[in-house]
């Protein structure tokens, strides 16, 4: 029988709720709850998004950390857990129409920073008999959390490294981005991962892209060889396994 007692991660979301659901006429603890609890997620944020706060403000940061806090709550006592969803807010705000790169601008440093808090994959070598074994319609390819790509109509790349130094420091470069802006780009596909233990951009061919975002849309083998048959699969395969961006293969759960 399902218990009835509420799980620890229903139990944080109905505080949340109820902290932020109160007037700020009520108690001076909970006004000062409300605030820490703010800044403390505005922080949170300001480290997974350096970038991006850099270009939007300070206080433009505090109001989503706000907004954020009350439709996603944390599921866990990790604020570097949370966060991921802070693209889908921003284009639902006035900084989506004043700078529409700003969306893509977080789910590339979404992608960065969980390629840089996660270990690497360990490649099973021995889940590769799958194929000889098994219909490729069967089979799902399996990647660590540290592996995604992203499509954008902006440079996003670019517009992320004109904000940072050779040392590291959030300082725009705004030659670099004027250039970046300025010029003539077809849509960015990137590959966002980790190398040498720290994330790694890389830009794609749209056909690369398009494999590995069917891919990490969990379509099985079969389909992803049907929808791309052109793809050499057996290149792909080594190069991947061999950076750390594939666990292996794994047999459908329903076959």
């Amino acid at each position: 029988m399902q218990s009835d007692i509420p799980s620890l991660q229903e139990q944080q979301n109905r505080l949340l709720t109820d902290i932020f659901s109160r007037r700020s006429t009520d108690s001076q603890g909970i006004q000062v709850y409300q605030n820490n609890l703010l800044m403390t997620a505005a922080r949170a944020l300001s480290i997974t998004y350096p970038v991006l706060e850099h270009m939007i403000g300070e206080q433009p940061m505090i109001a989503l950390a706000r907004e954020l806090l009350q439709t996603t709550p944390p599921g866990s006592g990790d604020w570097a857990d949370w966060g991921e969803h802070l693209a889908d807010l921003i284009t639902q705000t006035p900084l989506a129409d004043d700078a529409p790169f700003l969306a893509d601008m977080a789910r590339l440093e979404w992608a960065i920073h969980e390629a840089g808090r996660h270990h690497a994959a360990v490649f099973d070598t021995q889940s590769l008999t799958l194929l000889s074994e098994h219909d490729p319609n069967n089979l799902y390819l399996v990647f660590p959390t540290t592996f995604r790509v992203i499509a954008s109509e902006f440079p996003i790349d670019l517009i992320w490294q004109a904000h940072k130094t050779d040392s590291d420091e959030i300082k725009l470069d705004q030659q670099r981005l004027e250039e970046a802006l300025a010029a003539d780009h077809q849509p960015c596909y990137l590959r966002i991962d980790q190398q040498h233990l720290v994330p790694n951009i890389t830009r794609l061919a749209a056909d690369d892209f398009a494999w590995e975002r069917d891919a990490l849309n969990k379509q099985s083998l079969g389909s992803l060889l049907d929808a791309h048959p052109e793809f050499d699969l057996g290149a792909w395969l080594a190069e991947a396994s061999s950076h750390h961006r594939l666990r292996g293969l794994r047999l459908a759960l329903y076959s």
